[in-house]
């Protein structure tokens, strides 16, 4: 595969939709729990309306005015640090929705099998 992986399916831990409403934040935080210590957060953006702003600091150290934007475009992935804080802010009214994946570095124990037809 492209991300050098045999048969990805096996790696994927887990799969989210996300959907956060007009007007609403994710206020800052740092993921907690084993997919945050043991899997990399794959981001795919499916609809992002432009008063969407996600913030990431950029590293343990950095003080709270060290927020940096993370770039986000419709259909484009991209990869989150979940251990550093991170925050989201939707200001206008429109709903953003987001395709989360949760990769984990070694296969995993169990999984999905996806069949030969929707491959």
């Amino acid at each position: 595969s492209r991300l050098g992986m045999a048969n990805l399916s096996r790696f994927v831990w887990r799969v989210q939709l996300n959907r956060m409403p007009a007007g609403s934040a994710i206020g800052e935080h740092i993921d907690q729990g084993k997919y945050a210590e043991s899997a990399h957060r794959i981001h795919i953006p499916l609809i992002v309306p432009r008063c969407v702003r996600f913030e990431q600091l950029a590293d343990e150290t950095a003080v709270a005015k060290d927020w940096s934007e993370v770039p986000m475009k419709e259909s484009e992935a991209f990869e989150v640090n979940n251990k550093l804080k991170h925050r989201v802010q939707q200001t206008g009214p429109y709903e953003r929705i987001t395709l989360l994946i949760d990769v984990a570095e070694e296969p995993c124990m169990r999984y999905v099998e996806v069949s030969r037809e929707c491959r």
